[in-house]
């Protein structure tokens, strides 16, 4: 068999290695995206879902319809691309309130990164309910996914949030990966079921919740909540949310 010529070597050279390069970057596209795409599917087929992923949001601001009453958030652009950036000053638990009104139940998502610094970790959250009622918390630094219930005391004469917590289970955070938590709740007769999950991008969305709660009364019209804590002093960082209405 005749080698081929020096000439021919040179024409085909680049476009092998183009080739190459194109299917490390579909790859890698699908892998990012591969824990997301398919998760809709997963609630209910014939929910609606929105997503938001900063892509084409203002920098320096919020995206139209998002509130932020806690907290500095602004959507920037660096190594991870633009995403919503938290700022670990002042050092807060802050508070982001998703657009649009979940009627009846639904789902929350979103994609948290951040990291630690010594013996302090982060922490991510999401939230549905009424001024953010319930919270499924991913906490890093206890090695616990949480569900708690925000109820307000009085201390002084003064109202004073606090967390109840109504179920956790153990797990682990993967610091190199991004980190997925999810919060639903489903009306079942008089009482609403709540299901929570977290789960490392790149691997596969828990197919049985990990963590269950009940509590009294139906879901009616409720807010999806985004919740970090900068515990490390450093930024916490989330590129994609998305909710999910019930099926009707």
């Amino acid at each position: 068999m005749k080698s081929p010529s020096l000439a021919t070597l040179r024409v085909l050279l680049p476009l092998i290695l183009l080739g190459g390069l194109g299917v490390f970057l579909w790859r890698q596209d699908h892998r990012s995206q591969t824990s997301s795409d398919t998760l809709e599917t997963a609630i209910d087929e014939s929910g609606r879902v929105t997503t938001e992923d900063f892509a084409a949001a203002p920098v320096g601001g919020l995206p139209t319809g998002w509130e932020a009453p806690r907290g500095t958030f602004q959507v920037a652009k660096g190594v991870f691309g633009q995403v919503l950036e938290f700022s670990p000053e002042p050092m807060v638990e802050g508070r982001v309130v998703v657009p649009g009104v979940l009627k009846g139940g639904g789902t929350v998502r979103a994609r948290f990164q951040g990291e630690r610094a010594k013996r302090t970790f982060p922490r991510f959250g999401v939230g549905l309910g009424q001024e953010a009622a319930f919270k499924l918390q991913a906490l890093p630094g206890e090695s616990q996914l949480r569900l708690v219930q925000a109820e307000q005391i009085i201390v002084n004469a003064q109202p004073i949030e606090e967390d109840r917590v109504l179920a956790s289970v153990p797990w682990t955070w993967q610091p190199e990966a991004w980190c997925w938590v999810e919060l639903s709740v489903r009306a079942s007769g008089n009482s609403s079921v709540w299901e929570g999950r977290a789960w490392a991008e790149g691997a596969s969305r828990p197919t049985e919740a990990m963590l269950n709660a009940t509590t009294e009364a139906p879901p009616k019209l409720i807010r999806a909540t985004l919740h970090v804590a900068p515990y490390a002093l450093k930024p916490i960082y989330i590129n994609r949310v998305e909710t999910v209405r019930s099926a009707r």
